[in-house]
């Protein structure tokens, strides 16, 4: 305590100031503002929650039955060197857990053509291109 007591200066306005003392109070004090402040940032994020999605929405299925018709002729079934995707990509499907007794399925497609990039349908199928 006498070390904060020994560092003194005098500002512009003549007021005798204790530096040591004044620095560790100005940490103390940011150190509780950044502390706040990421509090009150993981409260709101804890607050944004999932949204609920009605029971009749199907918009997401009857978008996907739209446009698997379209991806279907543009991609094929993993084969060839590209059997160990298809491998890992069934084990991740049989490890998701979906609601009760539902039985997830997915299906993962190697689209050949450069107008694809990624794809991924609500009905489980998934497209990827693979560059050449």
């Amino acid at each position: 305590m006498l070390a904060l007591l020994r560092h003194r200066r005098i500002n512009a306005c003549g007021v005798t100031v204790n530096t040591a003392f004044h620095n560790l109070l100005t940490r103390i004090v940011v150190i509780t503002l950044l502390s706040l402040v990421s509090s009150v940032f993981a409260i709101s994020q804890e607050i944004q929650s999932t949204p609920e999605v009605p029971e009749k929405f199907k918009l997401d299925m009857e978008t996907a039955s739209r446009l698997r018709p379209q991806l279907m002729p543009q991609s094929i079934v993993p084969s060839g060197r590209y059997t160990a995707a298809r491998i890992v990509f069934e084990q991740l499907v049989e490890q998701v857990r979906g609601p009760a007794g539902v039985k997830v399925k997915g299906q993962f497609r190697i689209v050949e053509d450069g107008q694809l990039n990624a794809y991924s349908s609500p009905d489980g199928t998934m497209a990827r291109r693979i560059p050449s």
